[in-house]
């Protein structure tokens, strides 16, 4: 066993580090038998209810195990993430500057899914969810990397707990390794380092890190990376457990750590062998009732079939002295039924119920939703709160590192708490002197819409209401950003009460779709309501002008009544029409010149 002083820095070397890891391993081999059970269950390892191990009586494996954890990690993995930093009560401009430390390590995030992608690997949160299942632990690589070109990426890589080992201290992790098994060529792949024996040999390799330092061995062969600084504030590494369980460290009690950090498995384990058996049990049954066993009677006992009997439409030819007779079925007792509805209804308690997988013969009530999102979340919440938890400390540490200034600055892109798309370059200013990061994890859970929105309601009627629209937004409908909700109603409300926004709003709508002509028609209605404000105004401000003016006559003043109409917000007064004929003087009236004889030929038509 390795025995350090106080303070004592070891030195790195092939055996300190292979030593380490392998005393880890002595010291939770019961962990890793349970981890490996219940990786058995999750792949649907193959039941044999045979006791000595052959296949003569027939066994049933049962999908409910892949089938449960399966949909819980599906869940989890498709949870809303929110990366918050605690502002409390500061002022508009320091909110703003804490909203630029979210969205950074919102683009940590988007970049090393981007990445794990790339290399045909799942999202980290998909694969936390998974390991955190399965193996009740959650373990993950967070650390900024520079590369060949002179900048840097993100590296967040979820690693499996089974060939992970750490070391704890005073105030976190102290060490943390990560065995994995490859072969000479991806050694020198990713190492460049040549190793011996054939390409396609396999190699034990050893990820390390300590506080300061990281180095990667190769069993047998020594470093392929030797000890060098990692940049890292602390242990780039995150060890999380599932579950509220606590690791007892009583005096004389045994290594507790195989109950610690539990899988989703941990209720079933038994009842899951005992469901096998019992369906083995009916498939043999079922298995005898499609190939009948025969009674032939013969004389001398020496008579044989030549056919099989359980074929279909099958004549057997037999002598007269011969009899066959069918062997009457085996059956269970009814209490076996009993006993099968009591394993499966347990199998449920532990797990899912049928209704959470879409088995819903008739529309639930509001009541019934309630009850199953509470079932539902009982499962769910230690997986998530251990997601979150990884989350949060992966994301400080990024944000520690990338604060240190050694890292050129980093363009980031991807989509923050408000579903608002960024893409700019961060310096590493932007992340000192902030609080740390919370990361909150939401999954779509059933839930009565329809009665949360009711009760929301209810409680904002009257003079009085009952809570005030951010509690109601926040403890009743579950929002997760209530300020920028808040704001966003805000805005709505501004638009509707403006006739002038709403047709500035419409129009530009219309243009987006490209409804040019419709956005023209809305451009003049929207001039219209301009011109009628307009004219509205200049009658106030006339108005007004007439009041003080009735005002100063009252106390001296000039009397209003000798003021022009214009003064007066009257209309100025048309002008007299002039009398007698429109036409120059001296001009003769029409037809004044005529004759008798020229009038009297007009009237007769001439």
């Amino acid at each position: 066993m390795i025995q350090l002083e106080y303070g004592q820095q070891a030195a790195l070397t092939e055996s300190f580090i292979t030593t380490r890891v392998a005393q880890f391993e002595r010291d939770h081999a019961d962990l890793h038998k349970r981890m490996d059970d219940d990786q058995a269950l999750y792949e649907l390892k193959t039941y044999n209810a045979n006791d000595d191990g052959t296949n003569t009586f027939p066994s049933y494996t049962s999908n409910a195990p892949r089938v449960y954890a399966k949909r819980v990690v599906t869940m989890v993995a498709g949870a809303d993430l929110f990366v918050r930093i605690p502002y409390g009560e500061e002022d508009r401009e320091t909110r703003d500057t804490y909203d630029v430390k979210e969205r950074v390590f919102y683009g940590f995030l988007d970049a090393a899914d981007e990445r794990l992608k790339r290399r045909l690997e799942t999202r980290a949160q998909a694969k936390m969810a998974e390991f955190g299942a399965v193996r009740g632990y959650i373990c993950a690589r967070a650390i900024l990397v520079k590369d060949a070109r002179g900048g840097a990426y993100v590296d967040v890589t979820p690693l499996d707990p089974r060939t992970a080992a750490w070391g704890v201290g005073y105030d976190g992790l102290d060490w943390a390794a990560y065995t994995t098994s490859r072969t000479a060529e991806e050694i020198n792949s990713f190492y460049g380092i040549t190793v011996g024996g054939p390409p396609t040999g396999r190699h034990t390799v050893i990820d390390y890190y300590d506080r300061t330092h990281n180095a990667v061995v190769v069993k047998g062969h020594g470093f392929v990376k030797p000890p060098q600084p990692h940049g890292a504030v602390g242990v780039p590494i995150v060890v999380v457990p599932v579950g509220p369980t606590t690791l007892s460290k009583a005096p004389g009690t045994q290594n507790s750590a195989e109950g610690y950090g539990e899988s989703i498995f941990a209720e079933n384990r038994a009842v899951y062998q005992q469901r096998n058996a019992i369906l083995s049990i009916y498939l043999s049954l079922v298995k005898k009732a499609r190939d009948r066993s025969y009674i032939l009677y013969s004389p001398d006992g020496g008579a044989t079939l030549q056919d099989n009997p359980n074929e279909a439409a099958g004549v057997i030819s037999q002598p007269g002295t011969n009899k066959l007779e069918l062997v009457p079925l085996a059956e269970t007792t009814k209490d076996s039924a009993i006993l099968a509805g009591f394993v499966t209804e347990e199998m449920h308690f532990g797990s899912l119920s049928k209704t959470s997988y879409g088995d819903v013969p008739f529309q639930l009530s509001g009541f019934a939703i309630n009850s199953l999102r509470q079932s539902v979340f009982g499962i769910l919440q230690p997986l998530l709160d251990a997601v979150q938890d990884a989350y949060t400390l992966m994301l400080n540490l990024l944000g520690d590192q990338y604060a240190t200034g050694a890292y050129p600055t980093m363009q980031l892109a991807g989509f923050d708490s408000n579903r608002r798309y960024f893409n700019a370059e961060y310096k590493p200013e932007v992340l000192r002197g902030l609080p740390s990061a919370r990361v909150k994890l939401v999954a779509q859970l059933p839930q009565d819409d329809i009665g949360q929105i009711t009760i929301a309601q209810k409680a904002r009627e009257g003079a009085v209401p009952l809570l005030p629209d951010k509690d109601i937004l926040d403890r009743i409908v579950g929002v997760q950003d209530v300020g920028a909700t808040q704001d966003a109603i805000e805005v709505q409300m501004a638009k509707r009460l403006s006739p002038r926004a709403m047709l500035q709003t419409l129009m530009k709508a219309a243009e987006n779709q490209g409804e040019d002509e419709l956005a023209g028609v809305l451009f003049g209605e929207l001039l219209v309501q301009q011109l009628k404000q307009m004219v509205e105004l200049a009658s106030a401000q006339i108005q007004a002008n007439m009041a003080q003016q009735a005002v100063g006559a009252a106390s001296g003043g000039v009397d209003p009544s000798v003021l022009p109409n214009a003064a007066q917000g009257k209309q100025p007064p048309q002008p007299t029409p002039q009398a007698g004929a429109n036409v120059p003087a001296g001009t003769p009236r029409p037809g004044a010149q005529e004759s008798d004889l020229d009038r009297l030929g007009r009237g007769s038509g001439q």
